[in-house]
């Protein structure tokens, strides 16, 4: 699984990438919003992580770009230290699939992108089917 991070603290960043990669996600680092979507694209990573705060263009701006522009439905966690209700809200509007306010436990993080990702609409997320039917016919995959 590839996990975009999108941070500009670049300790931050480090440390993120050290957590995920011992839980088995590959890591892909963007130090602000133009870097994220030139990656996004060029990547498509299963799961995006960003920070609200952001050079170049903030992680809403980003996460509003990624749900319209792109047209995808990829779990997104706005990662960031703005924890005013109105923020909240605004990252869930532009289409974030959660809200975790800085700072935070690196294992209630992973957690949460698990559950994302388990949850995700996406077929791509979805374990595949043990039988299929058509008609009268059950084709069992496991045997």
């Amino acid at each position: 699984m590839k996990v975009l991070v999108v941070e500009d603290d670049e300790e931050l960043l480090d440390l993120l990438t050290y957590a995920l990669r011992r839980e088995g996600y590959t890591v892909l680092g963007a130090a602000d919003g133009q870097q994220a979507l030139d990656r996004f694209e060029r990547e498509q990573p299963d799961l995006v992580m960003l920070d609200g705060n952001l050079p170049r263009m903030d992680g809403f701006e980003v996460c509003r770009r990624i749900r319209h522009e792109y047209r995808s439905n990829v779990p997104t966690i706005m990662l960031t230290g703005r924890d005013k209700e109105a923020d909240v809200v605004k990252g869930l509007d532009m289409g974030a699939d959660d809200y975790v306010v800085k700072p935070f436990s690196t294992k209630q993080l992973t957690a949460r992108m698990r559950a994302l990702l388990r949850r995700s609409r996406s077929d791509k997320y979805r374990a595949p089917a043990a039988q299929v039917e058509a008609g009268d016919i059950t084709l069992d995959l496991d045997s």
